[in-house]
Order: structure tokens, then sequence, then C-alpha cells
């Protein structure tokens, strides 16, 4: 679930507070993150003016906060 009125580095810091991530660690992670996924330039994007495709990467993103072991994804790059 992505919410309109937060930015692509919002939702990755969101989700990486709720997982109970230090300061230095969150600030590490996503910036990794925001990298891996192509989204450098649109970090302070907030959701709603996202493409679908890039919707799309940042709830893979979200996925990949708290470096997890095992990622099962269904058609994950459908629409990118």
């Amino acid at each position: 679930i992505l919410y309109n009125e937060l930015s692509v580095k919002e939702h990755l810091e969101l989700i990486a507070k709720l997982r109970h991530m230090d300061k230095r660690t969150m600030d590490d992670s996503i910036e990794n993150i925001i990298l891996l996924i192509g989204l450098t330039n649109d970090r302070l994007t907030l959701a709603k003016d996202l493409s679908g495709g890039m919707k799309r990467r940042l709830s893979i993103g979200i996925s990949l906060v708290g470096d997890p072991k095992v990622l099962i994804l269904d058609e994950p790059t459908s629409g990118i």
C-alpha cells in the first residue's frame, strides 16, 4: 500500500521505523535501496505523482527494507 502524500524516501523511512531500525542503519539502507530501485532523482516525489512502473519499483524497495533473507515475489517485473 502506498500513501499518496508520502514521498519515496518517506515511505522507506516509515517502514524502517516500523521495523525498529536505528537511525544510522536506516539512512544507509534507504540510500542504497533508492539507488538500487533507480529512483535517485525521484526520492522526494510524492507517490501520487509517480508513474505505475515507479510505484512498482517503490513497492519492491519497501519489501527490501530491513534486508530480508528471503523475498518471495509474484510477477515482480510486471508493469516496470
